[in-house]
């Protein structure tokens, strides 16, 4: 039996404290992006912090799918 992905992030959130943690620094950084992107044009040192924040967030999910894939095994 497979659980829906969103079903069982939501699960987990509530279940597991490491990974609200990540789901909300991840939320945080998509905010952040967001924000950058309403801009017109980015300053250089806007540039580096959207690189930076793009790779932090994508090291999260990456986190967040390892702790998912570890769960999926357990039931």
């Amino acid at each position: 039996m497979r659980i829906d992905e969103a079903v069982l992030k939501e699960k987990l959130i509530h279940e597991n404290p490491d990974f609200a943690k990540l789901a909300k620094k991840h939320r945080e950084y998509d905010r952040d992006l967001q924000q950058l992107a309403k801009q017109p044009f980015l300053t250089p040192d806007e540039q580096i912090k959207e690189t930076q924040l793009k790779k932090m967030k994508l090291k999260l999910k990456d986190e967040m799918a390892q702790i998912m894939w570890a769960e999926r095994k357990h039931v």
